[in-house]
């Protein structure tokens, strides 16, 4: 489409266009890091982490999780630049870095799985019982500090 733009002297699709892929990728870049820092906030507050309850806590002023969010951002913004400088930052659902990638991923998870089973095997075979939402929930009631 920016070729054809291009080709009838129009600029202003493409510019539009950009906006409209830049403005994408950063309403998903936000969602995924706000489900990353959600996860790594609930595992703190349940004891799971390794570091115990230290990525469950919470700002004094803001009640925000800080801690999570300081050893997520870090990792999550050094894996894409890392790749980029080496030149491997290519989206291909074909070939390329991706199934190396998907394949990193697939053994820090099960790497993350054993680590549980064998260090914390009371802490693992708590994850998902308590998943629904609660009165106390909701109004705060109950909230370990």
């Amino acid at each position: 489409m920016v070729t054809l733009a291009a080709a009838q002297g129009t600029p202003w699709p493409a510019v539009l266009l950009d906006l409209g892929i830049a403005t994408s990728f950063v309403t998903c870049t936000l969602a995924t890091t706000n489900a990353l820092v959600r996860v790594l906030f609930s595992m703190g507050r349940d004891g799971i982490t390794p570091p115990p309850r230290v990525l469950g806590a919470t700002h004094r002023r803001y009640r925000t999780p800080h801690v999570a969010i300081a050893a997520a951002l870090p990792v999550a913004g050094a894996v894409p630049a890392l790749m980029l400088v080496c030149g491997t930052f290519v989206v291909s659902a074909i070939g390329g870095p991706v199934p190396v990638v998907l394949a990193a991923l697939l053994v820090a998870a099960v790497a993350w799985y054993v680590w549980l089973r064998v260090r914390r095997p009371a802490e693992l075979t708590g994850i998902g019982v308590y998943d629904e939402t609660s009165v106390a929930d909701v109004h705060g009631l109950g909230v370990r500090r």
